[in-house]
């Protein structure tokens, strides 16, 4: 889930047009902030609460400045999903790449 709402908070022209947003504010960021305030009621129904899923834990995954309380251990294995989300080789980054080179074929 929180791959496919990790970039919900792009703005048109995704990074390119990231500078408009205010010095505190970048695409992660406001991506945590539409899920807390427009997309909590998805959190809310009954299959997503029988999945474990947690509106804190994805927004925590997208934007890892959120903090709330969380378990050290469950700590640490987000940060190696954090990576897959948003690192130096991410799952965007292997999309766009492929995307590239069907492209250049």
């Amino acid at each position: 889930m929180a791959a496919l709402l990790h970039d919900v908070g792009h703005s048109p022209f995704s990074h390119a047009t990231e500078e408009i947003f205010p010095e505190d504010l970048n695409h992660e960021r406001m991506s945590s902030k539409i899920i807390k305030e427009k997309l909590e009621h998805i959190f809310e129904k009954d299959e997503i609460k029988r999945s474990g899923i947690r509106k804190e834990d994805i927004m925590y995954l997208i934007y890892p400045e959120y903090r709330y309380d969380i378990s050290e251990k469950d700590e640490i294995s987000f940060k190696i999903l954090q990576q897959i989300i948003s690192g130096d080789i991410d799952a965007d980054r292997i999309d766009t790449s492929q995307e590239i080179r069907i492209m250049q074929e």
